[in-house]
């Protein structure tokens, strides 16, 4: 959040293409983790061919590598938590507008 993240931009993230609050950098990188995690079955076909050569106009080869591997682990991250069945979080994040949880500490 230090950086520049913010709840009104994590809530925009949808929109990422067309909000003016996203960089481009930030629309390409959004949308490579969204082909990712949803469509991957694109890469090696024309379709994934036209998004490299769209990232590779806002990101160096060794950025797309970093980028892809960052993805890679997120969205692997989440099929280990799906697949070990791990529903009961650490520490719970509260709903927007609900209190803070109560620590067990």
């Amino acid at each position: 959040m230090e950086r520049g993240l913010t709840e009104e931009k994590i809530s925009a993230m949808e929109n990422h293409a067309t909000d003016p609050m996203f960089s481009e950098r930030e629309h390409w990188a959004l949308e490579l983790a969204d082909k990712m995690a949803m469509d991957h079955e694109i890469f090696g076909t024309e379709e994934g061919d036209e998004l490299f050569i769209q990232l590779r106009q806002v990101f160096t080869d060794p950025e797309l590598v970093e980028l892809g591997v960052a993805i890679a682990q997120y969205l692997g991250f989440g099929r280990f938590l799906h697949a070990f069945q791990v529903v009961n979080p650490v520490c719970e994040l509260p709903s927007p507008g609900s209190p803070p949880p109560k620590s067990e500490w």
